[in-house]
């Protein structure tokens, strides 16, 4: 049994009622987690009736893992573990009848939910193609906050920003196309269970009382739509339990309120607070600058202090460069050095942009020191595992109009963007959904013969794959069959040219047929089990994270939340970049100081994820436009307490004189700077 500290014991005990754990980085709230619960099963609570939500399948993962010594296998089963969209889905399942739905629909990631957009932009905007281009992840953006506040499209209020015109604009019709290709975005797999059980007493009755117990992880990163579902599951013992830290509240951008944390004692009056301070990751000089700079910010928060379990440590080194290109430089010097004492994944390079990576990827392979980029280009988001996805998520919904445009032409089967605007003009025509009037494609004028044989192919190799998949029950038979028929493999070798290349594609394409193969061994081997596997792979695209890894890991601030690393460079700590310019420069947006505070507590996030040492790099120069500027230290660098940091430079950083060097550190650590008061917070 694992000791727990004082405050992480009285959170493990608490019996019924609300509670709200606030949990400061590095401090063991997964430990807390997972003893609770098996508190809970110890004084006979049923493993059914709780239910522990996430938001990343990986954590959930970890939770179920470390559940089984704790509580027995059999238990650990029984032990509801999964993210918001998962609990949506299984929700949607069990209330079908409810829920508008019946059974058959697909699971839209965000790239399929672009596509939809983007589509929707061309033909509200044909007249002006070519001259006015929009954003598409920001019209996306402004829609999925909507749904996530519970705003239908006829709510949207009145705005000047142009974007968020054009997005109300699209909001509408955007809604109408997923109901006609049956399908959910992530959004909905949240709200339509809000709406359910708002709407449906008995089945929130029902719910209550199936669920005895429910606890939250991340709270901090719930949005209003997750914290009304959150509500509406409380039993009439309020048997909440919530876990989180305002610090670490960094994705307003897409959705998440930090007031649900922050206020999580309103809407569950007589919660009991428990915070967990004691810090087990990080060296106290780290801690004491953490503190520092969190404590500095004129936000709401609640008020702690993490303390150090691990004494001793080096300050915090501040390093101030001529350029981003020394910056650059002085990291793969720096971490160079470090090979011989300790391996290199235990050593992190974070920034605000993923800009920033380039110059350090050139100098990492420069100095022949192993790299990868964290966050980057998943294996579901793969060109070739999403083409094969699409032949079978067309299989099993046949108006899945986003995957039937994908697959339509690929492999190259002579359909081109002319035939296609011929059937989208008879669509439109005889009001009748895309994927209807691909069935009618030998009646559509316009199209050439061979584009219609083309067409009439893929229907039949359509219908004949459902047909084998109903009749022999095997869905990777199924998938196979579609792979071998379409040539695939000649398809990739092709387009990489041959080579390495083209097999590695193909084996990403094998690999999804194995796992495929797996689920079925498990599953119902039916239609229904099909459509259950693309909608896994949908949710599950978020979290297939390579982790084994020898090399450096170079990430972003933001995905660099809930990661841990021995060494931790923080670099670009400039103005423009941490906070970043578009939170700063009242031209690029309308800033408020909460943009500011947020990005405030993105540093501290970088910050707390080093363990013994941590480096704070900025530039004195930069480029922007074409043009060598100079640049002026991040304004969170003035809350740095002095006795726990310390200039750094390197004997071998000879690009500038003694003075120089001396002259820049003070820059970087003067308190009074000239700034423009629209940059003030």
């Amino acid at each position: 049994m694992v000791k727990l500290n004082p405050a992480q014991q009285a959170a493990v005990e608490h019996g019924d009622g609300p509670l709200l754990i606030l949990a400061g980085a590095g401090s063991g709230k997964t430990r807390v987690i997972t003893h609770r619960i098996a508190r809970l099963v110890k004084r006979g609570a049923d493993p059914e009736s709780i239910v522990a939500v996430s938001f990343t399948n990986k954590a959930a993962g970890e939770m179920a893992e470390r559940m089984v010594p704790l509580v027995g296998g059999k238990k650990a089963k029984a032990l509801r573990m999964s993210t918001f969209h998962r609990f949506g889905l299984g929700f949607m399942r069990d209330e079908a009848k409810v829920s508008g739905l019946d059974g058959k629909f697909t699971i839209f990631d965000q790239a399929d939910s672009m596509g939809v957009v983007k589509e929707i932009l061309r033909e509200t905007y044909k007249a002006t193609a070519g001259k006015r281009r929009f954003d598409t992840m920001s019209i996306l953006a402004r829609i999925s906050n909507w749904k996530s506040a519970m705003k239908a499209p006829e709510d949207v209020g009145s705005s000047n920003d142009e974007y968020d015109g054009v997005a109300r604009e699209v909001y509408p019709e955007y809604e109408e196309r997923l109901k006609v290709m049956r399908a959910l975005d992530f959004d909905d797999l949240v709200c339509r269970p809000v709406r359910v059980l708002r709407e449906e007493p008995e089945v929130r009755a029902r719910w209550q009382q199936r669920i005895r117990h429910l606890l939250v992880d991340e709270f901090q990163d719930t949005s209003e739509v997750q914290l009304e579902l959150v509500k509406l599951l409380a039993n009439e013992k309020r048997n909440v339990c919530v876990v989180g830290d305002d610090d670490q509240s960094i994705y307003s951008w897409r959705g998440a309120n930090v007031g649900n944390i922050l206020e999580f004692e309103q809407h569950f009056p007589g919660t009991t607070l428990i915070k967990l301070e004691t810090n087990y990751r990080s060296r106290s000089p780290i801690l004491e600058v953490a503190n520092a700079v969190i404590a500095a910010g004129q936000g709401r928060r609640h008020a702690k202090s993490l303390r150090a379990a691990r004494d001793g440590g080096d300050a915090v080194r501040v390093v101030t460069c001529e350029s981003p290109r020394h910056e650059a430089q002085f990291v793969a010097r720096e971490i160079n050095e470090l090979r011989s004492d300790l391996p290199m994944k235990e050593v992190a390079v974070l920034y605000r942009s993923n800009l920033q990576a380039r110059l350090i990827e050139e100098e990492l392979t420069a100095s022949n020191v192993p790299y990868r980029l964290f966050g980057g280009q998943q294996f579901f988001d793969r060109k070739e595992v999403k083409d094969v996805a699409a032949y079978l998520r067309v299989v099993v919904n046949p108006w899945d109009e986003i995957s039937l445009r994908r697959i339509l032409n690929y492999p190259a089967r002579g359909v081109g963007a002319r035939s296609v605007q011929h059937i989208e003009g008879y669509a439109r025509q005889h009001h009748m959904p895309f994927a209807k009037a691909c069935f009618l494609a030998e009646r559509i004028e316009g199209i050439p013969d061979a584009a219609k044989a083309a067409i009439r192919n893929l229907n039949t190799l359509l219908s004949g794959a459902r047909q084998r998949l109903e009749q022999t029950g095997s869905l990777h038979g199924a998938a196979v069959d579609l792979v071998e028929t379409i040539k695939l493999r000649r398809a990739l070798d092709e387009s990489a040219e041959g080579g390495a290349e083209g097999d590695k594609r193909y084996q990403n394409v094998l690999h999804l047929l194995k796992w495929l193969e797996r689920y079925e061994a498990k599953a119902q081997r039916d239609r229904k089990s099909l459509q259950d596997f693309l909608q896994r792979v949908t949710l599950n695209g978020d979290d297939d994270r390579e982790e084994k890894t020898s090399g450096v890991t170079l990430t972003t601030l933001h995905a660099a939340k809930g990661l841990e690393f021995k060494v931790v460079f923080l670099i670009g700590c400039i103005e423009g970049q941490i906070p970043h310019s578009r939170t700063t420069d009242p031209k690029a947006s309308e800033a408020a100081p909460a943009d500011l505070e947020e990005e405030r507590r993105l540093f501290y996030v970088g910050i707390t994820r080093a363990q013994d040492r941590l480096y704070l790099t900025a530039a004195k120069k930069r480029v922007l436009r074409g043009k060598e500027v100079e640049v002026t230290p991040s304004r969170y660098m003035d809350d740095l307490p002095a006795e726990h940091i310390k200039p750094y430079e390197r004997e071998d950083q000879k690009d500038y004189s003694h003075e120089e060097l001396g002259s820049m550190v003070r820059d970087l650590l003067r308190k009074t700077r000239a700034r423009n008061t629209e940059a003030q917070p």
